[in-house]
């Protein structure tokens, strides 16, 4: 949307031209657009808490977002951002501890607003769980700040758990208990789950499960969260929105036999494939099948390695996955399929690799000076990936992790 801190623009907070014409003809297409600071970008943010200026330029950023692009509603996210304090000046008031200063910026944020405006406040750690850790100093000190945040602040929650199964009005009582009465946005990590930095190797393809109708009336909002494969998402979240538009009613099956026939289109082998391939992928938060890319990356592959019955399960994705993605590529809807494709072909290039390099780590193992056969070997699946910058970036990180990644760079430096 444009930029307001210090680094990234020295002079005065500026909104993206781009932004504030999409703005106003979004708002003009009754589109409500939510406007997301993010004071701390990572371990390295420059905000200081205790700095004047800094609150202030976040203030006038907001003042021009309501002037030129028409926005009411502001949302200040901490998520991902450090739980202790590093500035000094933040030290000597807030002590160690981040919660305090949050709380603090959240409030100096509602003063700048507006009757017709209001404020949402993401803290670090936005889950119930979370936020009942005892043993978190951050999320005693956001336990102990919140019922003082003002009320006119609304929440953004996770749910129950960071990724929640099962999200329940019991659950919402639960929340003000914590929280108290101010409103609040379910932001649900589904599709999403976490791990979003991961390079995934599969995407999950399950309809939306667990979610109690009843909340509709307890939520100011609900947020689903993608994956970083948008295209990919794009089924689970045809679910999700079934579920929103007819919560009484959802169907979470019934609604994902849907979503596939929509997205297969009229290819009656692409929608076949595309339900094998959701039998793979398609299990629910916790489930067997379930897939995220906390749980199914490069690095989690290698440590597979291990796992004789692991690596015999890889060997089936190099059976059967080029016929299946060849079919999958009569899929109608394009962003979809593309993203789909990509993260197969990551999954089985790997697939490829696994059975060379747990030989090649055995070999090392033993102190066998037989090593070459294996590593041209191995050049055969890196060849493959060269025309897919996606599978080999999977299949290098996968090396890496496996601890022979050397190896294979000695190889090549002494030429085929």
């Amino acid at each position: 949307a444009g930029r307001w801190d210090r680094e990234a623009a020295p002079d005065r907070p500026v909104l993206d031209p781009g932004f504030v014409a999409w703005a106003r003809e979004a708002g003009r297409g009754g589109l409500r657009l939510f406007l997301v600071i993010r004071p701390l970008r990572g371990p390295e943010g420059s905000f200081v808490f205790t700095r004047p200026a800094d609150l202030e330029r976040s203030q006038t950023f907001i003042r021009e977002a309501r002037r030129r692009a028409g926005l009411r509603d502001f949302v200040l996210s901490f998520e991902e951002a450090p739980l202790r304090l590093e500035e000094l000046q933040d030290l000597l008031r807030f002590g160690k501890v981040a919660a305090p200063a949050h709380l603090a910026a959240a409030d100096g944020l509602q003063r700048a607003l507006s009757r017709k405006e209001r404020l949402w406040f993401i803290p670090a750690i936005a889950s119930t769980r979370g936020l009942r850790e005892e043993n978190i100093p951050y999320s005693a000190a956001m336990l102990a700040g919140l019922p003082a945040l003002d009320p006119r602040i609304g929440l953004v929650w996770n749910g129950p758990e960071p990724v929640s199964t099962t999200v329940t009005v019991g659950d919402m009582t639960g929340l003000r208990s914590i929280a108290g009465e101010r409103r609040v946005i379910l932001q649900d990590r589904y599709p999403s789950g976490l791990g979003r930095e991961r390079l995934a190797l599969a995407l999950p393809l399950a309809p939306l499960r667990g979610r109690e109708p009843a909340l509709r009336k307890q939520l100011a909002g609900y947020l689903s969260l993608p994956m970083a494969e948008l295209g990919g998402s794009r089924l689970a979240l045809r679910t999700v929105a079934d579920f929103l538009r007819h919560p009484e009613s959802y169907d979470a099956d019934a609604s994902w036999r849907v979503a596939t026939a929509a997205l297969a289109g009229q290819d009656p082998a692409a929608l076949d494939a595309l339900r094998t391939q959701a039998m793979e992928w398609g299990g629910w938060i916790t489930e067997r099948n379930y897939r995220s890319p906390l749980r199914d990356n490069p690095i989690s592959a290698a440590e597979e390695l291990r796992d004789p019955a692991a690596v015999a399960l890889w060997s089936w994705v190099e059976r059967r996955y080029p016929l299946r993605m060849w079919e999958l590529g009569g899929l109608g809807d394009a962003p979809f399929r593309a993203d789909l494709l990509e993260v197969m072909g990551r999954r089985l290039v790997v697939a490829r690799a696994m059975p060379v390099v747990r030989d090649l780590r055995a070999a090392v193992a033993a102190g066998s000076p037989e090593t070459a056969p294996l590593l041209r070997t191995l050049r055969r699946p890196r060849l493959a990936a060269a025309a897919e910058p996606s599978a080999l970036l999977a299949l290098d990180r996968f090396l890496l992790a496996s601890g022979i990644a050397p190896l294979v760079v000695g190889a090549q430096a002494d030429g085929p």
